[in-house]
């Protein structure tokens, strides 16, 4: 009987671990195009998300645009997605002409507006290179 207990617990042990794995990732805050909401060194837990169901407000996860020769992930707030008004801080480009963001792209900042490279240097970037949203803050990196 104990056996089957522990053995039962084993398995839901696992299966929660693999549905963590599949779903959660731990980020570390590499520079300071976050401050003061994020600082360097900070280890953040975020969510494996489907770019659809990212919302105005959320810091997300997602890969660097195709000018960036970094293969490091981007850390970014969410300013409008497909359909929002362009933001007032995006006014003035080229690719803002239609007053809305297109479909399928999301406009992002960094809270640190000088020292964040994001859609007002490289502009709307495709919601396919979200990867993750932020959930919380786990700490500072030892």
């Amino acid at each position: 009987m104990i056996a089957a207990v522990l053995a039962g617990a084993s398995v839901c042990i696992a299966a929660g671990l693999l549905y963590a794995r599949r779903r959660l990732l731990i980020v570390t805050v590499t520079g300071t195009s976050m401050e003061p909401a994020y600082r360097h060194g900070d280890r953040l837990l975020a969510r494996r998300s489907r770019p659809r169901r990212v919302k105005v407000g959320e810091v997300v996860v997602l890969s660097p645009p195709p000018t960036d020769s970094s293969s490091l992930q981007m850390l970014k707030r969410v300013a409008a997605v497909s359909g929002d008004p362009v933001p007032p801080e995006l006014a003035g480009r080229h690719d803002t002409t239609q007053g809305v963001v297109p479909h399928g792209y999301l406009a992002v900042l960094g809270d640190n507006t000088l020292e964040s490279a994001d859609s007002r240097l490289f502009g709307f970037l495709p919601a396919s290179r979200v990867s993750a949203v932020v959930l919380r803050r786990l700490g500072r990196s030892p």
